[in-house]
């Protein structure tokens, strides 16, 4: 099942991430995809504020690749922006999830494989600090948040 939101502010996309964290079980992986400056990454602090971490420790871990929040692994942050196929096989993405941590992939559409059962998310910038998130494959109700209807187009801004 898709859910789409369409939020107006990076406060509100971080509110879907943190609901969204909340509903998932340990070992679950969530693909980010969008353009640069969609929005990943203020997804990810929201993401990690819903389950118990201070959202000022996320930063884009471009350089450093695969960054570890909570201290006990349970949210690594992954991006995949800077690497080609070749390496991103090197990292042992797969085994991230193995020890119950959640795992968020931005750039995951440079993943050379695809990642069964991960929930996928789709970030796209609307203008004036609006944007679309479509979720797919996220178990559980989603919550009070405002929702666009699947099928339905966003409002023109």
């Amino acid at each position: 099942m898709r859910e789409r939101y369409l939020t107006h502010s990076e406060q509100e996309t971080a509110g879907v991430a943190a609901t969204l964290a909340r509903r998932l079980p340990p070992g679950t992986v969530v693909l980010l995809y969008g353009e640069l400056g969609a929005g990943k990454t203020a997804f990810v602090r929201g993401f990690v504020k819903g389950v118990g971490i201070a959202p000022d420790e996320v930063s884009s871990p471009t350089f450093t690749v695969i960054q570890q929040y909570g201290g006990d692994g349970r949210v690594y942050h992954v991006d995949l922006y800077r690497l080609g196929p070749d390496e991103v096989e090197d990292l042992g993405l797969e085994e991230l999830p193995e020890g119950g941590g959640l795992v968020c992939i931005e750039w995951a559409d440079r993943l050379p494989w695809s990642m069964a059962g991960a929930v996928s998310v789709r970030i796209t910038d609307r203008g004036n600090d609006t944007r679309e998130l479509a979720i797919d494959g996220a178990p559980g109700p989603p919550g009070d948040l405002p929702r666009l209807k699947t099928g339905a187009s966003p409002s023109p801004a």
